[in-house]
């Protein structure tokens, strides 16, 4: 991921050259000269990604909450212990 993104920040395009349609290129095009390292660019993909996933199930709830119960239920029925 590392070569990825940093060939993404280091590109330019030039004018008649078509620049990637993708939220890594909105990323890479938006993020103030402060933010353009490869740890804050991954860092804002993944805000985006959880913030997809959390308005995904907030407009769906009923849709993802079978799946979360049931993923509940495994976890706490497991012998191990999680630690963070």
């Amino acid at each position: 991921m590392h070569s990825v993104v940093l060939a993404r920040l280091r590109k330019i395009y030039k004018a008649k050259e078509a620049k990637p349609v993708d939220l890594r290129q909105w990323l890479a095009d938006t993020a103030p000269s402060r933010e353009r390292s490869v740890t804050k660019f991954v860092q804002r993909l993944m805000r985006m990604n959880l913030a997809a996933i959390h308005t995904t199930t907030s407009v769906r709830p009923a849709k993802f909450k079978p799946n979360n119960e049931e993923e509940i239920k495994q976890i706490t029925n497991c012998d191990s212990t999680y630690r963070s």
